[in-house]
């Protein structure tokens, strides 16, 4: 732990490795929400198999906690802050980034300090164990479905245009009506 914990109030999951929290800043204590990533673990996507038993696993975790240690490390590219949040203990084997690579529901992910090696066992036992996403044989890693999903073909606006249009019949109305003035 960095020493930076600090309590914040919890919100709600977005997904297996992100929180939305809420932060009092200032004179009158306006809140302020803010995204979470948690810290060298990388969940299923909501989309995937397995990535809304990942998000309902972090919320078991948290439970109906309103405030959760957040111990803030750095922030990513995509401006969240990236840290370890911690429900109960401020112990590296106690927070919910460790548990859910513990319960199988994560996999460790560009970890780095005592955590690498935490996560990398935890996960060696969630696999072995065959917890979680360990469950399926040929599950698709989280990294490897966010790059398969970047790199399927994405149809061109026009093409989904002419598709609704065939399908509604007004394309060949338009046909007809051009032939029609042609004569």
């Amino acid at each position: 732990m960095g020493g930076s914990a600090r309590k914040v109030r919890f919100n709600r999951v977005i997904d297996g490795d992100t929180i939305e929290v809420s932060t009092s800043h200032g004179l009158f204590r306006s809140a302020t929400r803010a995204r979470i990533r948690l810290y060298g673990i990388d969940a299923p996507e909501s989309t995937q198999k397995r990535g809304r038993d990942s998000a309902r696993y972090l919320e078991s975790l948290i439970g109906s906690k309103k405030k959760v240690w957040l111990d803030t490390k750095s922030t990513d590219q995509y401006g969240r802050s990236v840290g370890l949040v911690y429900h109960r203990k401020r112990r590296p084997d106690q927070s919910c980034n460790y548990l859910m690579v513990l319960a199988g529901h994560a996999r460790a992910y560009m970890a780095t300090g005592q955590e690498k090696d935490l996560y990398r066992l935890a996960e060696t036992e969630a696999s072995r164990k065959r917890r979680g996403i360990w469950r399926d044989r040929h599950a698709t890693d989280p990294w490897e479905h966010r790059r398969i999903q970047r790199e399927k073909p994405q149809g061109t606006p026009f093409a989904k245009i002419l598709l609704l249009l065939l399908a509604s019949g007004a394309l060949a109305a338009a046909a007809i009506y051009i032939i029609a003035q042609r004569l």
